[in-house]
Parts: structure tokens; sequence; C-alpha cells
């Protein structure tokens, strides 16, 4: 087999060797926090740095690290106020705004608690697929201090703390790792749900047509640039007359983010006036998922192996090989053919066909099997050989005398007799009268095709010369033409005598007193011409016509 390889063995052996790295996901267990490392718990369940903006303007639980306070020293207002993100575990999903202020019950979560999971990490769920909640389990609550956003920047109550803007809802991967978005489970607060359904002044309900909640995430690069990507979740929208808003815990796919350092969140509600949003700008979250990026190394093939090296005239064959090594980075196959000589070979979708004996090459080749923008190629030879063919059916009778058969031709095929040799004509002659053959056909063997097998075998029967009663024979006179001699046959009687005429009625031969069932009479001397045999036996006379040649 030749083959041809476009890279050399150095290259092959080296980075052969190398292989991809499969990824690992890290999902956010606020029950293990790094800084602080442990969150306890006060008043109505929120964590007891919630409005600590001197030690605590960002906080980790394992790789991710969350903005609070971002705008540092001061802007808790002496402890009255906070933003940013914050950890709760109240779970409570009550209506408070009867009582007009929410400040005593920004803890909550409408799905009633944080997410549980089990003993391996991975979140649980009901028969109905929902998430399996807990009250007690911490989550996350964020509020959003739009007027420190570049789009909100209010250099009155925004730059009080900061000389720029900035963005409230920060996450950052406190990490060296590479990483990808995963996805995050976000959930509605109650302040956010209760006053988009009902109103709590200065905020109206969401009950206006295009009217909607939604929360933003923008993906940052691994340098913390901005890197264009977002993905939009509705928290709440209004359409068909009805509002509707997530109250359990649902899962955003963050996965079209990409590689990311980190995100940030904003807030969109068509509840809003010149001076920014008037709806409360709340959302709960949990178990947000990266994955370390899947850092693949190029894996070049160097061989391919246990292609077909033969294939038959007109008989379509699948192109196939197996590429070595298993992991190439790389594995489709492309065939072409490089050379057909007298096979007349062609491939269409993988499929080779030939129409005449003989070797075709083919190329196999893989699109940046070597390198990127370097294919990996081979050639193989395939020897094209004569096809089988099907056996035909058994033949059948076109017609019969007494010395010959004659087969219905068959297209292609030929002949024999009694197990002789095989002959192109469908006509068998010099055979004996009332005598059963047994007749076969084959497919004829061609430049491009092996002869068939035999076909069943058909049995047919000369006709009889002589005399029949009831249709059976009584006697036989053979040969018939005939030239030196005649014999004559009776099946069943023996006869007295034998007397030849010719057709004058002239006496020519006779026999008497014979009492035989097999006689032969010597013609020789008679001339050429047509003579009657008559032959008396015990139960009569009977007559027979033949040709003296």
């Amino acid at each position: 087999m030749k083959k041809t390889i476009l890279l050399s063995l150095f290259i092959l052996f080296f980075t052969g060797l190398l292989f991809a790295q499969q990824s690992d996901t890290v999902m956010l267990n606020l029950q293990n926090p790094t800084y602080p490392t442990k969150f306890n718990f006060i008043g109505n369940g929120y964590w007891e740095h919630t409005y600590n903006d001197v030690g605590y303007t960002w906080f980790t639980s394992q790789i991710y690290k969350f903005s609070h306070l971002i705008e540092g020293p001061g802007s808790s207002y002496g402890g009255y106020a906070w933003n940013g993100f914050t950890v709760c575990n109240s779970g409570d999903n009550t209506n408070h705004t009867s009582q007009g202020w929410w400040g005593n019950y920004e803890w909550g979560c409408m799905a009633g608690g944080g997410i549980k999971t089990d003993a391996q990490g991975n979140v649980l769920k009901d028969e109905n697929g929902d998430v399996v909640v807990q009250q007690g389990l911490p989550y996350l609550v964020g509020y959003w201090n739009y007027l420190i956003e570049p789009e909100w920047w209010d250099p009155i109550y925004g730059g009080l703390f900061l000389d720029e803007p900035t963005h409230c809802f920060q996450i950052i991967l406190d990490d060296v790792q590479e990483y990808e978005a995963v996805g995050v489970y976000v959930n509605n607060h109650p302040f956010t749900y209760y006053s988009n359904l009902y109103g709590c002044p200065p905020s109206r309900p969401l009950n206006q047509v295009g009217d909607h909640f939604k929360l933003i995430f923008h993906g940052l690069n691994p340098d913390l640039s901005e890197s264009g990507k977002s993905v939009e979740y509705f928290m709440a929208i209004f359409e068909n007359g009805q509002l509707t808003q997530n109250n359990k815990w649902d899962w955003v796919d963050l996965s079209s983010l990409g590689e990311i350092g980190g995100f940030y969140c904003t807030m969109v509600s068509t509840d809003v006036n010149s001076m920014g949003p008037l709806s409360p700008m709340y959302f709960c979250m949990d178990k947000l998922q990266v994955r370390t990026k899947e850092i693949f190394t190029f894996v070049p093939v160097i061989d391919i192996i246990d292609v077909p090296e033969s294939a038959s005239v007109g008989e379509p064959l699948i192109l196939t090989g197996k590429v070595i090594p298993e992991n190439a980075t790389n594995q489709t196959i492309v065939w072409s053919v490089e050379s057909a000589g007298e096979t007349g070979a062609t491939i269409t979708d993988n499929t080779f066909n030939a129409t005449g004996i003989g070797t075709a090459v083919v190329t196999a080749t893989i699109a940046n099997g070597v390198a990127i923008d370097e294919d990996f190629s081979l050639n193989f030879n395939i020897s094209v050989e004569r096809a089988s063919q099907t056996p035909p059916d058994a033949p059948t009778l076109e017609s019969k005398t007494t010395t010959s058969i004659t087969l219905n031709p068959i297209t292609g095929c030929e002949y024999r007799m009694d197990g002789g040799a095989w002959q192109a004509s469908n006509t068998f002659e010099d055979l004996t009268p009332n005598t059963t053959y047994g007749f076969e056909a084959r497919k004829a063997e061609t430049e491009t095709h092996y002869a068939s097998g035999s076909s069943p075998t058909a049995y047919f029967k000369t006709d009889f010369i002589g005399v029949k009663e009831n249709g059976l024979p009584l006697f036989s006179i053979l040969p018939n033409p005939a030239t030196g001699e005649l014999r004559v046959t009776s099946y069943e009687l023996q006869v007295t005598s034998i007397e030849v005429f010719d057709i004058y009625g002239r006496a020519v031969s006779t026999h008497y007193s014979l009492f035989t069932t097999h006689y032969s009479i010597d013609i020789s001397h008679l001339q050429a011409g047509i003579y009657f045999v008559r032959i008396v036996s015990e139960k009569g006379t009977r007559v027979a016509k033949f040709v003296k040649q």
C-alpha cells in the first residue's frame, strides 16, 4: 500500500503525545465562604456585616468576589444603608407592602429559601423539575444603586463617595485560572415582586402593555475589560393582559458570555422617570457556576489505517479508515481519486465505484490534520476485481424435436446439458428421441464479472418417433432419418414380421417369423426417399414413416 505522509516524524511524535484538558465546574457555596470564613446572620436573617462599609467592600466565597458597598467608607451612612450584594437566609416571601417601608424586610426571596444540594453538591429537584429549597440556607440578595452606574451617574449623589462611576453589582473571579461562564439561579425579591404586582409608591404596578423588569448580565474579559457580550433575563413581563413573574429559582444560561474574568449586572424597569427606575431594584441569586476553560492542545494525525484494499466492479464500496491517534483533533476524512487507471473509479459521498478492473489510487485527506492550515494526506491503492454474479433462474423450454431441445434465451447466459461443457448456444442437437435431459444456465464470464454459479436444473424430454396407443409408445424406429440401418423396438409386444414399402406400395424389404422386441434392418441398398414400415405383432399391425438419406 502506497502512503504519502505530509509531515515530519519528529513533530508527529512530539505533538501526538498532547491531549485536551477536561474542564471542572465551580459552584458557589455560601456555606463555605473565604472572606469572611463564616456568614453570621442577625435580625431577620441578614449577614451581620451588611452595613459594614470599611472592612467588607467586597466579600469572597471560593473563587467568587462580590461587590458590597463598593463606594467605600461612609457609603452606609453610618450603618443605615447598603447596596451591592449581601447574604441572607430568611426565605421570607411575605407581602409587607402594607407596612409602607421594607427596610426591615429586605432579606427574603420569593422561592422561600436557599437552594438545597446533595452530598456531592448537585442541585436537588423535585418530581416536577423545580429546585428544592430550604429556609435557613444562605443565598445572595442584591440591591442596585443605579446612581453610581455610568448610565445614571449623578455627581451629587453618586459622586458623594466616588470620583467616577462604577458598577454596583460586580462579581470578579478571584483566581489566576481561566474560566468560562456556565449559569446561575435567580429569583425575584419580595419587595420587587409585590411592587410589580400591586405598586408601592413611588412605584406603580407593571400592568401596561410592554411593561417589564429585566436583569442583564454583562461579561468581563479576563483582564476585566468589557467583552461586549450580555445575557438578558426578564424577572417580570406584562403581555397578553397578564403579568408573569419569577417566583421560583430559575436557571439563567450564561454560557454565551464565553471566557470571563467576571461580570456585572444592571437592571431595567419600564417604571422609570428622569431620575431613574422607580421599581425596587432588588433580586436574589444562588449557585452561580463557572467552569475552568477547556485548554485544547492540538493533536495531529499521524496515520490512517484499516482502509479497504479491494473492490468489485459495479459494486459500491463505502470508504472508511481509522485515524491514528484516536484522539487527533480533526478526524473527518475526505476521499478523492488520485488515479483511476483503467478502473474508471469515481468517489461520491465517500462511496467508491469502478467500471473496470485494475488498480485505482485514492487519497484520504483530513483538513488541518497536521496543523492549522496544513492538511494531512495519504494515498491508498484499491485493487478492483471482477464482480460476482447472481445465478439465473432455471432455464425454460422454447421448443423441441425428436433430436433437439432449444431453451428460452437468457441475456448474458451460457448453458450446459447433463453437467457437460458450457456453450453459448441455447440449442442442443443430436439427442436421442424420447429421452430426458437435465439443463442448467449461468451468467457468462465477462471482462468485469466472474461467471455465476449454476442455476437450478430443469429437465426436458425429446419427442418420440414411432407408434403410440392412448399416448403411450408401442414401437419406435431409429434413427430417423436413417442411412445404413434402421432399428425397430417394441416396448410391450413381440414383433412377428416387419415389411418396408416405398411410396408406391412396393415391398422393398421383408422379415418374417421374428418373435422379438428388437430388430435391425439393413437399408443401405435403398435409394434416398420416404418409406413406410409395417410392423405386425400380437395386437395387430402398425405403420410408421421414415426417411432414407
